[in-house]
């Protein structure tokens, strides 16, 4: 399988390093993503990410701190996956290597036209992530014309077993 373009796009510019989308040839848009402040815009206007869009409650519970945290473990791992794919460069993280244990047994999953967003949250809300790969998908098929036929989650969890999950 040939990663990148043919088979395999990861769209920072699109998605912030949340997304892997396949069978899309990789794109092109005027949206830029800064990585450093988590940011999106379009012609220097700052736009809001789909996770502001759907802003919820989820988390009230949850110190800041924890919060801090928990989201860096999740850039770390999202960018991990980013680099093996572009790079065929390995991470370190156990999240990692389930990661490609997971993709190596569900090659076929990869070879549609799909998104797969990467979850580490100890809990997934199947409701929020789909709703969330549909609004990614709206965009995509806003750009390209291409209409994304499969939505998934790749579930991370540090404390649980991970899976890939039809949404």
């Amino acid at each position: 399988m040939k990663i990148l373009c043919e088979k395999i796009v990861h769209t920072d510019s699109f998605a912030g390093r949340v997304d892997i989308i396949t069978g899309v040839d990789d794109f092109q848009t005027q949206i830029a993503y800064n990585d450093e402040w988590h940011c999106y815009t379009l012609n220097s206007v700052i736009l809001p990410s789909v996770t502001q869009i759907l802003a919820d409650d989820s988390y009230a519970f949850v110190s800041p701190d924890v919060l801090k945290k928990t989201g860096l473990k999740g850039q770390l791992v999202h960018k991990e996956v980013q680099d093996f794919l572009e790079q065929k460069k390995y991470g370190y993280t156990k999240e990692f290597d389930v990661f490609l244990q997971l993709f190596g047994e569900n090659t076929h999953l990869f070879n549609q036209i799909a998104i797969f967003d990467i979850k580490t949250t100890s809990a997934l809300n199947k409701k929020k992530t789909k709703k969330q790969c549909e609004m990614y998908a709206e965009g995509i098929k806003y750009i390209t014309g291409i209409t994304i036929e499969k939505l998934y989650a790749i579930w991370l969890p540090s404390e649980k077993k991970g899976k890939i999950i039809e949404l």
